[in-house]
């Protein structure tokens, strides 16, 4: 049986104080495969271990060379606790995670340390860790932090990544929580991660762009946002948000709780919302929506679509269902350009649109058909 290295705190301590306590080799120059990886004209260093616990020992004594892209690839399945991704004296360094030929995992496991950060990585200003092919993230049951956290770092998940598996007991964001910095996916998977709100990605400040990839079954146990949730930035213009569930309140998909919601492609379709807004629940921020499909979401209430304040230019809002009202869209509603709400929504009342009683839309509105809530009657395009 091959034995597992566990390494916890001591590595938070080397990174972020920079302490020389061992030395591993010379460096060595990597050529990344993934043209998504490191920063672009930095140089290119291939860490010296097989290890992840051994390349952060190495990162950690080397005395880490500012704008640098260092390449970790890993040469078996780890477990490790929690560690914080952080240099000093304002250094920017890029870690790229890599499989390899096939998919590699690294585990969370609970340890007793100094830090109460129950998180895998903990990403700091300054540091850009990039999920590159076959590596997966494993998060463990009855967990109370996100696998992954940004305190002024950036994240970046490329194809063949992983965040999975991680049930966060405290706060929202199970796979991965944005207090404040960057977080790009490009590709890669977020799925079946738990938390009291935002079951996926919790953007609480900064920024979160969805390129690609898929963010699926994650769970909202307590409130809003199964999928992705928060009061920060949200951009989508490509990828899939399927599947998630908000049991406690709304977004099935994704929930704007304060902060603004772009969406110019993609597809969100799938997700279930105990109460309101079975794809997208928009009830205190800002949705605009350019294109991409809003599809087959379902609400126990309203808006089996959207829920909340929508202004719409272009994409599509079909096959969603509502037990109540407002099949594709429920809420204050502005619809323009190239945009369509189809007849396949159902619903009671307004099974395309609803906004009261005396505006509300059963037939579709495809392009060229505006609804306007600030309007009653034919002129908003009500029936």
């Amino acid at each position: 049986m091959k034995k597992k290295l566990v390494l916890t705190g001591i590595i938070t301590l080397l990174l972020v104080f920079g302490m020389a306590v061992m030395s591993c080799g010379d460096k060595e120059t990597g050529d990344p495969t993934s043209p998504n990886s490191g920063d672009s004209g930095w140089p290119e260093v291939t860490v010296p271990a097989t290890t992840l616990a051994g390349a952060l020992l190495w990162l950690g004594s080397n005395n880490v060379t500012n704008q640098t892209n260092y390449i970790i690839e890993l040469a078996g399945n780890e477990s490790i606790g929690h560690q914080t991704l952080g240099f000093p004296f304002g250094k920017s360094v890029t870690i790229i995670l890599r499989g390899g030929s096939s998919e590699k995992t690294v585990s969370l496991i609970k340890t007793v340390s100094l830090s109460s950060d129950d998180s895998l990585f903990t990403i700091r200003s300054g540091v850009k860790l990039v999920l590159d092919s076959n590596v997966t993230l494993q998060g463990l049951s009855g967990n109370n932090d996100s696998l992954v956290k940004l305190h002024g770092g950036t994240l970046v998940m490329n194809d063949g990544s992983k965040i999975t598996g991680n049930d966060n007991t405290s706060y929202g964001g199970g796979g991965v929580l944005v207090v404040e910095g960057t977080f790009t996916m490009s590709g890669g998977t977020i799925s079946g991660n738990t938390a009291p709100f935002s079951g996926g990605v919790n953007v609480v400040s900064g920024m979160f762009t969805m390129l690609g990839g898929t963010i699926s079954g994650n769970t909202a146990s307590g409130s809003y946002g199964g999928g992705v949730g928060g009061g920060g930035t949200f951009t989508m213009s490509g990828g899939t948000i399927s599947g998630n569930t908000a049991s406690g309140s709304y977004g099935g998909g994704v929930e704007v709780g304060g902060g603004t919601f772009t969406m110019s492609g993609g597809t969100i379709s799938g997700n279930t919302a105990s109460s309101q807004g079975g794809g997208v629940g928009a009830g205190g921020g800002t949705f605009a929506m350019s294109g991409g499909t809003i599809s087959n979401n379902t609400a126990y209430y309203y808006g089996g679509g959207v829920f909340g304040t929508l202004t719409m230019t272009g994409g599509t809002i079909s096959g969603n269902t509502a037990s109540s009202d407002g099949g594709g869209v429920c809420g204050k509603l502005i619809k323009t350009g190239g945009s369509s709400i189809t007849s396949t929504n159902s619903a009671p009342t307004g099974k395309v649109a609803y906004v009261s009683s005396s505006q509300k839309r059963e037939t579709a509105a495809g392009p060229g058909v505006n609804l306007d809530y600030r309007v009653s009657g034919l002129l908003g395009g009500w029936e």
